[in-house]
């Protein structure tokens, strides 16, 4: 998923001593959480993107999930 990997190349150029280049699954998604206020990727609905390269018809809300990383961005820049 290009959304994904737009966070993790935010996570690289922000915080690259932490070392986000190597997370996956439920590790990278506590990361994003980490770097966000309560745990939206980890039990909302950011949880797709640790599911959505895996299970290419899932339905999810594509706005929400576009607000929650333009938010991690701006947070995080």
């Amino acid at each position: 998923m290009g959304l994904s990997m737009l966070l993790r190349r935010v996570a690289l150029a922000r915080m690259p001593q932490q070392q986000p280049a190597g997370l996956t699954g439920e590790h990278w998604l506590a990361f994003l959480d980490s770097h966000s206020g309560g745990t939206p990727f980890s039990s909302g609905i950011g949880k797709v993107l640790a599911c959505a390269p895996y299970t290419p018809d899932v339905d999810f809300d594509r706005s929400s999930l576009l607000l929650l990383a333009e938010e991690w961005i701006r947070e995080n820049t």
